[in-house]
């Protein structure tokens, strides 16, 4: 089997074509681009025509040109910034030098005035003082009997918190005013004392 798989290969080697090996700048079906040939290939100063580099010159002239005006017109804003904000300065002077004078005359002026001192309270219809109290035990006791009639009349506990505020009864800790809430608190307060006894 082996002697069989040598023939095969041994025939397909010599089927093969052999070309001898060249080198590829000799050969050509491998074009290069290089472009200079025998005593031409040594390493030399390449010069650029004289049209390349004169627009490559005119196009650095240009662009050193376009930042040169630039740079002017930064140079005419920061300017105007500047006396922008010296004019700033000027006014804010102005101001501070007459807010200056203004506080001076007050404070020489202020004690011309003459000094009033009220000595009584004033009184007016509209303006009542709080005088509450916390009602004692017996008052306590009358207000929940009134409250209880009350609602045993039908009356809701609106209309009780407005009646009690109307007659100036004072809550039974002394601070605020009525209220249905409270109203309603207390009738359950009642209800509770009632089913006790």
């Amino acid at each position: 089997m082996s002697d069989f798989l040598h023939t095969i290969r041994n025939n397909s080697m010599d089927k093969k074509f052999h070309k001898p090996r060249r080198n590829y700048h000799e050969n050509n079906s491998f074009p290069t681009l290089e472009k200079r040939t025998g005593s031409d290939r040594r390493t030399r100063s390449y010069k650029k025509p004289n049209a390349q580099i004169s627009e490559t010159l005119e196009s650095i002239k240009n662009l050193l040109e376009d930042i040169s005006e630039n740079q002017q017109q930064t140079i005419y804003a920061q300017e105007r910034k500047v006396s922008a904000i010296e004019k700033k300065a000027a006014v804010l002077g102005q101001m501070a030098s007459f807010l200056e004078k203004m506080t001076s005359g007050i404070s020489r002026d202020a004690s011309t005035f003459p000094s009033y001192v009220v000595t009584q309270p004033v009184e007016s219809s509209n303006f009542k003082i709080s005088t509450s109290k916390k009602p004692n035990a017996s008052d306590r006791k009358m207000m929940l009997e009134i409250i209880e009639k009350m609602r045993n009349e039908g009356e809701t506990y609106h209309t009780i918190a407005q009646f009690l505020a109307k007659e100036e009864f004072p809550t039974f800790s002394g601070k605020g005013e009525w209220h249905a809430q409270t109203v309603h608190r207390l009738c359950q307060r009642i209800e509770s004392m009632s089913l006790t006894e």
